[in-house]
Order: C-alpha cells, then sequence, then structure tokens
C-alpha cells in the first residue's frame, strides 16, 4: 500500500511538471491540440464540455511582446545614454 502512494505522489507530480513545461514552452501547440478537442466535443453536440474545453488565445510573452514593463533586458529600439560624472573629494 506505501508503494502504491508513493508511485501515486511522484505520477502526480511529473504529470504537473510536464503540464507546466508544454504550457510555458508550447503555448501554439496546447492552444491548438484544445481546439482540436472542443471541436471534437462540439461535433457530438456536447455542449457544455466544449464550451468548458473552449481555450483561450495564447498569450504573448518574450522580447516580441511589446510590454514596455520587462525587467529581462530585452534590447529595445529606444537605447538612452547614461553620463557618468566623477566628482573630485
Amino acid at each position: 500500500m506505501n508503494e502504491l502512494i508513493q508511485i501515486a505522489i511522484v505520477s502526480v507530480i511529473v504529470l504537473w511538471s510536464l503540464w507546466l513545461t508544454i504550457k510555458r514552452y508550447l503555448p501554439h501547440w496546447l492552444y491548438a491540440q484544445q481546439q482540436q478537442l472542443a471541436d471534437y466535443c462540439l461535433q457530438h453536440k456536447w455542449m457544455w464540455l466544449a464550451h468548458s474545453l473552449q481555450p483561450t488565445a495564447p498569450i504573448k510573452t518574450g522580447c516580441d511582446s511589446g510590454c514596455s514593463s520587462c525587467s529581462q533586458g530585452c534590447p529595445t529600439s529606444q537605447t538612452t545614454e547614461q553620463v557618468v560624472r566623477f566628482v573630485n573629494k
């Protein structure tokens, strides 16, 4: 019984990690798969399930997303020069 609980806990952790990895690195693929599943449910007249599975558009992230509050150090087209002034004491 103890071994079964350990296998279940490890399986849940591995599946959760896989889900988060796919969600982060393959959002467009995940969107397409979820859309296909929702379309399949819609064809079989499972309206509630099709509506629940209907995906939202993946959020565009990274340097090409156009955000202005990015702290990842992405290169921007507007570069500002900072003047360094030395003060003798």
